[in-house]
């Protein structure tokens, strides 16, 4: 062994002899931190607990605890759906289709499917707004009233529950054309194409027009009633995703 070597491993076996034997510290244990004051990601909600003095958690929300509040988020989640269609056809009895544009905006996806028995099915919320328009000149003294509404749930082909709402009502109102709005409706959509996107004015436009190049009646005004089913299907942003129309009787 070479003299340094030597002479540094037995100054370091002396330093450690006389040094005396090495205390060990105590370990200092961590600090718990309460779940509450542990940041959390956004729109989450941390779970309820309950804490000792120390601070540490004795307690997480029992199963009964969480199944109320899923059973609160869901009933909310139906109470908002029954009620969508409801301001509608308020601002549709008082003529402000202008009210009744905006709402259907708000409520409806920006590809929404309406599908009708009598023709073909159409994408966007153009032919919803088309539809309700025609109704609106052409029965401009109309009234609605719902008779039932309910609301089911089905499963999609992803095996996701989707919930819809089904509305049945009826629409009254004085003509004044003998040519049936449904009719007119699929003339419209014709000329304007089925994914044409149209604002509001745009709409009303299109209508006027179309309105201006049917006779009107040569008779008496008659009264019609229809008897009506909307069912409206929700995605889980509460959005209208199929807007379903159909005429269940007329007289």
């Amino acid at each position: 062994m070479q003299p340094e070597l030597l002479q540094y491993v037995s100054e370091s076996v002396a330093s450690s002899f006389f040094s005396g034997p090495v205390v060990l510290q105590p370990s200092v244990a961590p600090s718990v931190v309460p779940i509450s004051a542990l940041p959390s990601a956004p729109g989450l909600i941390p779970p309820a607990e309950s804490s000792n003095d120390a601070g540490h958690i004795t307690a997480l929300p029992t199963r009964n605890k969480r199944e109320r509040d899923w059973k609160g988020f869901e009933e909310e989640q139906k109470r908002i759906r029954l009620e969508v269609f409801d301001p509608m056809l308020d601002a549709f009895n008082t003529g402000d289709f202008d009210q009744m544009s905006s709402l259907i905006h708000s409520a409806c996806h920006h590809d929404v499917k309406i599908t009708m028995p009598q023709c073909i099915s159409y994408q966007g919320v153009t032919p919803i707004l088309v539809l309700w328009g025609l109704l609106h000149e052409t029965y401009p003294d109309a009234m609605t009233k719902i008779l039932e509404k309910r609301i089911s749930s089905i499963v999609s082909s992803t095996c996701r529950p989707i919930q819809r709402v089904e509305y049945v009502y009826k629409l009254q109102g004085t003509g004044i054309t003998h040519k049936p709005a449904m009719e007119s409706f699929t003339h419209i959509m014709d000329d304007i194409g089925h994914y044409k996107v149209m604002s509001h004015d745009e709409v009303i436009s299109v209508i006027s027009r179309h309105m201006a190049t049917i006779p009107p009646h040569s008779c008496d005004d008659h009264t019609s009633t229809f008897i009506v089913e909307t069912v409206l299907t929700f995605d889980n942003d509460n959005k209208i995703i199929e807007w379903s129309y159909d005429i269940l009787a007329c007289c």
